[in-house]
């Protein structure tokens, strides 16, 4: 049986692309990361805790956090953030900056915020910056878009007009299960990733640095 993560960013062609960059070296040696996931507050059951486990930081966290496992190929040690409602006001978190540390010895900061307006023309971004020792590189997953003006809705929008990730999500688990292999995201770097998330949590209850891994 094969169980798999829907982590559709995994499939990007921007951040493989990304991730071919760094493993042959072009930027050097990874000296640290930022990374951004914002984007709107999507309401629903996204704000009812009970059913979410959080926030924006539970929503946002969880996708770059296994994106940068993937990209360094090592694992979060340590996880500092610092959270609020300080957008919405509400009861859950909508505001989140986390500081990440790796086994092998990277930082990274990510933004995983619902810091976006109602009116803003797309949903959010998941950007990577790279910085190393020889150069820079910079991803903006969804950058190919159009913009799209609307007086049924009357505001504009962004549409997307580059690869469907959630299409090769789809297809990639497919195969696998037809092949009898593991997806590019098993359950396992489901439960990595989630982890991060809550030692975010249990970082911005206490304002103090979380090791990893959790103990139970």
């Amino acid at each position: 049986m094969q169980l798999g993560t829907a982590f559709p960013c995994r499939h990007s062609p921007s951040y493989r692309d990304l991730r071919k960059l760094v493993h042959a070296g072009t930027v050097g040696s990874v000296v640290g990361i930022r990374g951004t996931n914002r984007g709107r507050n999507p309401g629903g059951w996204f704000i009812d805790k009970t059913l979410s486990g959080g926030g924006a930081v539970m929503d946002h966290t969880v996708h770059v956090a296994d994106l940068l496992r993937d990209l360094l190929e090592s694992e979060v040690t340590e996880v500092y953030c610092e959270s609020s409602n300080g957008i919405g006001h509400a009861d859950f978190d909508d505001v989140g900056i986390l500081t990440l540390t790796f086994a092998n010895g990277i930082f990274a900061t990510l933004d995983s915020s619902w810091s976006r307006p109602k009116s803003y023309p797309t949903w959010g971004d998941v950007t990577i910056e790279v910085v190393g020792d020889r150069a820079s590189a910079h991803m903006d997953m969804f950058r190919q878009s159009h913009t799209r003006y609307s007086d049924e809705m009357m505001r504009a929008t962004y549409v997307g007009w580059g690869d469907n990730i959630d299409d090769l999500l789809l297809r990639d688990f497919v195969a696998c299960v037809s092949r009898g292999e593991s997806p590019a995201a098993t359950g396992e770097d489901g439960l990595k990733a989630v982890e991060v998330a809550i030692a975010a949590y249990r970082s911005a209850e206490t304002h103090q640095p979380v090791r990893l891994p959790l103990e139970a």
